[in-house]
């Protein structure tokens, strides 16, 4: 007895069938994951994000595990090593899944003050014994001006009373780094937010050390045209909603900003962006 066949013409429609399910299904989670899975605000001060801040995880947490982000967090956060700047931090999302052995210590960085706040009780709540710094930085400037910094010094020595009377103040201020300070940085769903994503990216680069490493997850153009025509026609009420460009082309910026891009993954029809990059070779 031979085995039975399904006639090509049942196949061709099942397939079609399950094309438009996934595709009309990925639209409606994109849509609405997209104000949670935006980890940083488009605002200089964070204030868009702000108000988010308090319901975030429980707004993201079952969207992640559908479209499996929660895997592809873990598996890009192993590879982190050394002494980490996290960009577009948020409240925490990739604390989890830093590797104590190979990791010294992580700088979070974040415009929105009350998601580095749900970050630092998220890390204090765990009690883990991997140093953490929680910090405001602009990623479009975050490398330090070194004759700024030494002025800040002097004034800082002149007054320490005065120093503790605006004690609030100061810690409103944006922080920057030295340049290659960090072994890895790593920004997740970020750069749809960023108002000069290129500007970012170099910044990003500026601070990680010659050899170090890049590692981004985002979210952006896809791969196929129908969709491309999806996100564009939507992608200025998208912003206007949630802040995000959902169409931008990660790869391109990635390119353009000068980084070397070691390995590039992409998920969810294309719109999804697993890279791993170094800064580029500085000049002699």
């Amino acid at each position: 007895m031979g085995i039975p066949t399904i006639p090509t013409r049942y196949l061709l429609g099942g397939a079609g069938l399950y094309a438009g399910v996934a595709t009309a299904v990925y639209i409606r989670v994109k849509s609405n994951q997209c104000p949670e899975v935006c980890e940083h605000a488009s605002a200089p001060d964070g204030q868009a994000f702000n108000a988010l801040a308090d319901t975030y995880d429980q707004q993201i947490g079952w969207d992640e595990k559908l479209m499996g982000i929660t895997l592809l967090r873990w598996m890009l956060l192993r590879q982190a090593k050394g002494h980490v700047l996290e960009v577009s931090a948020g409240t925490g999302r990739n604390l989890l899944y830093y590797n104590n052995q190979q990791v010294h210590s992580v700088t979070m960085t974040d415009t929105s003050k009350n998601m580095l706040w749900h970050a630092r009780q998220k890390h204090d709540r765990r009690s883990s014994t991997l140093p953490v710094k929680f910090c405001l930085a602009d990623a479009q400037r975050m490398v330090s001006d070194p004759s700024a910094s030494q002025a800040n010094r002097k004034h800082d020595d002149a007054s320490t009373s005065e120093q503790s009377q605006h004690a609030s103040r100061l810690q409103d201020k944006l922080e920057t780094f030295s340049p290659a300070q960090f072994d890895t940085v790593i920004d997740t769903f970020g750069l749809c937010s960023h108002q000069d994503p290129k500007a970012a990216l170099q910044q990003m680069a500026a601070v990680c050390k010659p050899g170090g490493q890049l590692i981004l997850l985002q979210h952006g153009k896809a791969s196929w045209g129908w969709l491309n025509h999806r996100l564009d026609d939507e992608a200025q009420a998208h912003f206007a909603k949630w802040g995000c460009w959902w169409n931008r082309d990660i790869l391109q910026l990635v390119h353009e900003a000068g980084l070397i891009v070691e390995s590039c993954s992409r998920w969810h029809f294309g719109t999804t962006y697993v890279i791993k990059a170094r800064p580029p070779p500085q000049d002699t």
